[in-house]
């Protein structure tokens, strides 16, 4: 901010937020185009994913669920799904960016 005879003004702000959106969407398409194995592993990591995290809670709906272990795993189960879906989500960040 600066001061002008005592007054201070505030610094107009510009939002670069769409514009760093369409960047980085457009380098991620260029390396699917330029990789496209990248993105056949992509989907190969998301099925297996989908039925080991799937695998874990088959017929989870007949346990009895007054019993603390049951919510225990139910809890670690979507700490597992959560993280999961985190680090699935960075990883394509990462690997845009070059080192």
């Amino acid at each position: 901010m600066e001061r002008n005879e005592g007054k201070i003004e505030a610094r107009k702000s510009v939002n670069y937020f769409l514009p760093t959106i369409k960047l980085l969407l457009k380098r991620d398409l260029l390396n699917i185009i330029r990789n496209p194995i990248v993105m056949q592993s992509r989907i190969i990591q998301v099925i297996f994913i989908s039925i080991y995290t799937g695998g874990l809670l088959f017929n989870a709906g007949r346990a009895d669920y007054t019993d603390v272990i049951n919510w225990s795993a139910i809890n670690g189960y979507f700490f597992f799904l959560s993280f999961d879906l985190f680090m699935q989500s960075m990883m394509p960040v990462a690997l845009t960016f070059p080192l």
